[in-house]
């Protein structure tokens, strides 16, 4: 230790300075008191225990605790070493009382760092949660889409490594079962040809006509595919007509007249085992149904028609007459058009006649 003390020098004026740095003082390594501030008087007197205890052993810091007659003071000894010796400590007396409220701020400090830090856990945590669900959320939707009969169902594999994986998996599922649905319609669609020989082509032209008379009145993909698919259905429950019934030349009789009428339900049969095909069944159900609700087979009237159905009604009755019938001859498009118009608001729905005359001259 210097013999001018700078040392204890700045530490006096850190004492005289703040109301919290009482006294600083200076011992030797036996425990003596070499040095004290203040040098002149502080507000708080300097009086200091009786019994200064040296620092023993490998003890690096002490802390004593007393009442000067004042207030409380905590006594903070730092030991001051040379190489390996100790050689003294400095010893600093702070008000009690001050560094409690250092204390309570930095726990206060430490409680506001802590929220910060949570609230930032849970923000990222949050939008990690997001980042997952909407991934989640889309193959959900789309596996109700797919059980629901939408075979076009895809979801855009995004995400961790195992999402994309598990939207990929989806997608080809999506794709062999699709393909494995079309193999089916073609299948029944042959089946149909060979069987009824009525109308060779009537039902692939019928499901052309209505996808695009759909397209014109600005249906979606979706239900463009769906007008498709049940197009090439529309007579399937002909297989549950007998074939003489269907190829008879003369006047039906009023038994085979009701039999023919239920086709549509004798479809609904046929294809529903097939779960892909389920949204296809208002349409064939409902296909033979009038607008001004004299139609079957449950007489619905107007809007309470599906509109897929009231599409397939124009198509399938405009291809009906540009064929030969047992009870009739072909007509021209000409007057098929015409006789479509002359329907409108009775048999057929204004609109979509007007949607399919639109979309055969747009084809011309």
């Amino acid at each position: 230790m210097s013999a001018d003390k700078l040392a204890l020098a700045n530490l006096a004026r850190a004492a005289r300075d703040g109301d919290d740095v009482l006294y600083a003082r200076i011992v030797d390594a036996r425990g003596q008191l070499r040095a004290s501030t203040p040098t002149a008087v502080l507000e708080v007197p300097y009086d200091p225990p009786s019994d200064i205890q040296p620092l023993g052993g490998d003890q690096a810091v002490s802390v004593q605790r007393y009442y000067n007659g004042r207030q409380w003071v905590e006594d903070v000894m730092v030991p001051v070493m040379v190489g390996q010796q100790r050689a003294g400590l400095v010893a600093i007396g702070m008000d009690e009382a001050a560094v409690d409220r250092a204390v309570d701020q930095a726990q206060q400090k430490l409680w506001v760092v802590g929220l910060m830090v949570l609230g930032a856990a849970l923000v990222l945590a949050l939008a990690s949660a997001v980042l997952l669900a909407r991934p989640l959320e889309r193959l959900t939707r789309a596996v109700g889409d797919l059980g629901g009969g939408l075979m076009q169902t895809r979801v855009r594999a995004s995400g961790p490594v195992e999402l994309k994986q598990l939207g990929d998996s989806f997608n080809l599922m999506a794709e062999r079962l699709e393909a494995a649905t079309r193999g089916s319609i073609q299948a029944l669609a042959r089946a149909l040809a060979e069987h009824d020989q009525v109308a060779p082509g009537h039902a692939e032209r019928v499901s052309r006509l209505g996808a695009r008379t759909a397209k014109t009145l600005g249906l979606g993909l979706e239900e463009q595919e769906l007008i498709r698919l049940a197009g090439q259905l529309i007579d399937i429950g002909h297989m549950g007509m007998p074939a003489n019934m269907l190829h008879k030349v003369e006047p039906l009789s009023d038994d085979e007249l009701r039999r023919l009428r239920a086709h549509p339900q004798v479809g609904v049969r046929i294809i529903e085992p097939l779960q892909a095909l389920k949204p296809v069944v208002p349409l064939l159900m409902h296909h033979h149904e009038r607008y001004d609700g004299r139609g079957y087979p449950l007489g619905l009237k107007g809007d309470a028609i599906p509109q897929g159905a009231r599409i397939l009604a124009v198509a399938d009755a405009f291809d009906a007459m540009l064929s030969e019938k047992r009870h009739r001859r072909a007509r021209s498009q000409a007057e098929a058009v015409r006789e479509l118009e002359r329907c409108a608001g009775q048999q057929f729905d204004p609109k979509v006649v007007k949607a399919f005359i639109q979309q055969l001259t747009a084809a011309a």
